[in-house]
């Protein structure tokens, strides 16, 4: 059996890799999403696979992505300051994300679904939100019986995210993520 594990970007990735290294055969190739690794031809190659991913509500995957990506901008900032850099953040980001034939960071749904986004292209998606559990049902899944502690890696330290978005920025977030929304039932 191949694992093959789709890091989708800010979802703890780094964690469950580093955690999961040792514990069971696992490919994972950086950011690429099944879609890629179908192309590919991947999925062909190893007849017997089990592919495995994680997701994280939207707005706090975005914020997540956004401070890890702009760490000097946020220096001695003010929370209304913050608010103000991170949508003019987020519109270049999403514009840059239009004109892109592959996937964004923030687009998560890219990672795990077809190129046409009708259908996931994974065996089990663990959710951000339940972490810890969702490990254990992944570890039961690869029959992984030894220790199962997470290790966190890549922790960022803020507020709840709802205190840095307005009306504008929650609109493109839940407009880029509307399939991840819908399917996962996600709320802001």
């Amino acid at each position: 059996m191949t694992n093959v594990f789709i890091h989708v970007p800010k979802t703890a990735g780094t964690s469950l890799s580093k955690t999961l290294r040792g514990k069971c055969a696992i490919y994972t190739k950086g950011h690429l999403t099944a879609y890629q690794l179908q192309r590919l031809d991947f999925f062909q190659e190893c007849d017997n696979h089990f592919v495995f991913a994680f997701v994280r509500n939207p707005w706090d995957a975005t914020l997540s992505y956004f401070f890890f990506r702009t760490k000097p901008l946020r220096r001695r900032r003010s929370l209304s300051q913050i608010i103000v850099v991170f949508e003019r953040w987020l519109i270049s980001t999403v514009l840059i994300a239009s004109r892109r034939t592959s996937p964004h960071h923030i687009d998560q749904w890219a990672f795990i679904a077809s190129q046409d986004r009708s259908k996931l292209l994974v065996d089990f998606v663990g959710r951000y939100e339940s972490l810890e559990e969702d490990y254990d049902r992944l570890c039961d899944k690869l029959n992984i019986t030894s220790p199962r502690k997470l290790a966190y890696i890549n922790r960022t330290s803020r507020g709840p995210y709802q205190d840095y978005y307005n009306d504008s920025t929650r609109t493109m977030v839940s407009e880029l993520n509307s399939e991840l929304i819908q399917h996962f039932q996600y709320e802001f």
